[in-house]
């Protein structure tokens, strides 16, 4: 069985990383993965594509010139033709968009991977409807999300399926190198705790900076970092001078050595006022990391409070610091949770389960349409 992955990347994040280990995961279920990434073409996604060929994932690349560039579509049908594709899998919404209208007879199985709030939107869910109805199957990666589709998109609950993602840790452990980021910023015995990701209004990262101000209150030479860029790299600087902690925050940027970023760090923080998944805590996981994250979306199906990390209320960074300062001053409990945490990630979030699962979907889906069966 051939099965064909279109969606828009411009670098390598959460959801490309996911459709990676996918990718890998599926050829031990007997089938064969096609990457293809619509991309903008001041953008291009050098590191996804590198990444995909290393592990011998084919890779086709469209080029969308505006969010509604038909055009693209029989260049994409072209493409699945060539392939001789049996499933097109669909993801995000250019991918769901054409990927869907590109498919024509062939089985389409589409994935949601964040419940952005754009989604709300009365001309966007008319819309996801209608690509919904052509889908014999919609993916959803958390309980969470499988929700949002059923109750915001108006999907039949019968036609949601919720798969997790998956994550290899011997793969995480070793690219880590510890000790290489606390040499990087001098700060060889400091307290240092750490966020990951795109630096936008979900990532509630303005809640963190003013929960580390009052953990500094407390413990004065504590640290964070921050890995990721995004548009609101320039206010969230500009919040770090005004709460006088500029100096203990680390503002890293893009970067490609997050396991190495991670193995540093006393926990990581996930302080989203939103999230579809959160594949940054599965790292955090398998790394033995304890994680404070809020209490929304997927988060708590991936963190058991008080065991592997602590869930606060999102935008409350009173209730962020104290669980921060818990962790930083009881090591052996936050020692624990990281160890317990790993555990939960080899039982519950394995690469193997996941692309089971997926193979399942296929496979059934697969079976409804004669002409297109593996």
């Amino acid at each position: 069985m051939v099965v064909a992955h279109v969606f828009k990347a411009t670098g390598l994040s959460g959801s490309e990383s996911h459709l990676l280990s996918l990718a890998r995961g599926l050829r031990d279920e007997g089938i064969e993965s096609h990457l293809i990434i619509l991309i903008d073409p001041t953008r291009l996604p050098d590191t996804l594509i590198r990444a995909a060929q290393t592990q011998g994932t084919p890779t086709h690349l469209v080029q969308l010139n505006h969010d509604l560039d038909l055009f693209s579509v029989p260049k994409i049908k072209t493409i699945l033709d060539s392939v001789n594709a049996h499933i097109v899998h669909t993801h995000l919404i250019h991918g769901d968009l054409f990927g869907t209208l590109a498919a024509g007879k062939r089985v389409v199985v589409q994935s949601r991977h964040n419940d952005d709030r754009f989604r709300h939107n009365v001309i966007v869910k008319l819309l996801t409807r209608y690509l919904a109805s052509r889908a014999k199957t919609i993916i959803a990666i958390s309980d969470s999300l499988a929700n949002f589709v059923r109750d915001v998109e108006g999907v039949t609950p019968s036609k949601i399926t919720r798969i997790h993602y998956g994550l290899d840790p011997n793969e995480v452990v070793a690219k880590a190198k510890a000790g290489m980021l606390r040499e990087e910023l001098k700060i060889k015995d400091s307290p240092l705790i750490g966020a990951v990701g795109r630096l936008t209004e979900q990532k509630g990262f303005e809640y963190l900076l003013e929960a580390l101000a009052r953990v500094r209150d407390n413990v004065k030479e504590a640290h964070l970092v921050i890995a990721g860029d995004g548009e609101r790299r320039h206010a969230l600087e500009s919040k770090a001078q005004s709460l006088n902690i500029a100096d203990a925050v680390h503002f890293l940027g893009w970067r490609n050595d997050i396991p190495s970023i991670m193995i540093d760090l006393d926990a990581l923080i996930v302080p989203s006022l939103w999230e579809g998944f959160g594949l940054v805590t599965l790292e955090a996981m398998a790394l033995s990391k304890p994680i404070v994250a809020s209490r929304v979306s997927a988060l708590p199906e991936i963190i058991s409070h008080n065991e592997t990390g602590l869930l606060v209320p999102p935008a409350d960074s009173a209730a962020l610091a104290d669980s921060i300062l818990n962790l930083l001053r009881d090591p052996a409990k936050a020692k624990t949770m990281g160890q317990r945490g790993r555990a939960r990630l080899e039982k519950e979030f394995t690469i193997q389960r996941m692309a089971q699962r997926h193979a399942v979907v296929y496979k059934e889906a697969a079976s409804r349409v004669p002409e297109f069966r593996a």
